[in-house]
């Protein structure tokens, strides 16, 4: 095997991996996210919370530079990132990828951007509890709820930002996608 089809083929298997770890990702932060539809105590899952969130910059940043990297001409290395014209587009990221995963990606914005601002409208505060006694914290005050109402608020908090996560995921499988696709073509 040659040097070149050496580091192609690890290319293609780290290509694999960060695609396989979107997946899990995506369900696990859409699974998190239907959990919270759901009547159930989710106020224990702030941990799997907190890793779907790091798991978005372990996928995002990695394949954003591929992205970026097949994008780049040889003319464009000279300049600066920042003073490049079109350094990076959207269209250039999801050329090839299905229409099905192209779709699925505007619905889950849209649900995300709504989901976000009505949650805001319904959230008064960041539902807390002490020593017994369910409150909201609204900038400083506390207003006294029962355990159900600080469930409900929980459960909107954990759904305004487990949405974000799975917009992140599927671009990423987006582009990887496409990546895979384009290198295929090039081959």
């Amino acid at each position: 095997m040659r040097q070149t089809e050496l580091v192609q083929a690890t290319r293609s298997h780290g290509e694999t991996l960060l695609y396989r770890v979107a997946a899990i990702g995506l369900f696990a932060a859409a699974t998190l996210n239907l959990m919270t539809w759901l009547p159930v105590d989710v106020s224990g899952l702030t941990v799997p919370t907190v890793a779907v969130f790091v798991g978005v910059f372990v996928v995002w940043i990695p394949s954003l530079l591929l992205v970026q990297g097949r994008s780049r001409t040889r003319r464009d290395s000279t300049v600066a990132w920042y003073r490049r014209r079109n350094s990076w587009q959207i269209s250039t990221a999801l050329r090839g990828a299905p229409r099905w995963l192209s779709v699925t990606l505007g619905v889950a914005a849209v649900y995300v951007f709504v989901n976000f601002f009505a949650s805001l409208t319904v959230l008064p505060g960041q539902p807390e509890y002490s020593n017994g006694v369910c409150f909201f914290n609204v900038h400083g005050s506390h207003v006294i709820i029962d355990h159900q109402r600080y469930l409900e608020g929980v459960r909107t908090q954990m759904r305004m930002f487990t949405g974000h996560p799975i917009v992140f995921y599927l671009l990423a499988m987006l582009m990887l996608h496409s990546r895979s696709g384009a290198t295929r073509e090039r081959a």
